[in-house]
């Protein structure tokens, strides 16, 4: 796999995170299927499935970005609290 082609994928992947974002804010997480994620990302329906296996895998994905987020957040006020009282 060249490097084009990885970042082709990195980029085609996020545009789904994104888009499965948007759908989920609008139709809650019960309401997100792979079809409509597919179109609102334009992503072939056969191809999507390469990136996630399923709508679980997009909102798992989902998920440990947002926690990812997080972690660097509270890793910095980690840093620049001296005592617990700091902390909280």
């Amino acid at each position: 796999m060249t490097v084009t082609t990885q970042r082709r994928g990195a980029a085609r992947r996020a545009k789904v995170l994104e888009s499965a974002f948007e759908l989920i804010k609008e139709v809650g997480v019960e309401g997100l299927t792979m079809s409509e994620l597919g179109k609102r990302s334009q992503t072939p329906h056969g191809s999507l499935y390469q990136y996630f296996p399923s709508k679980k895998a997009v909102v798992l994905s989902l998920a440990a970005l947002r926690f990812k987020g997080l972690r660097s957040l509270y890793a910095d006020h980690f840093k620049r609290c001296r005592t617990l009282d700091d902390f909280l």
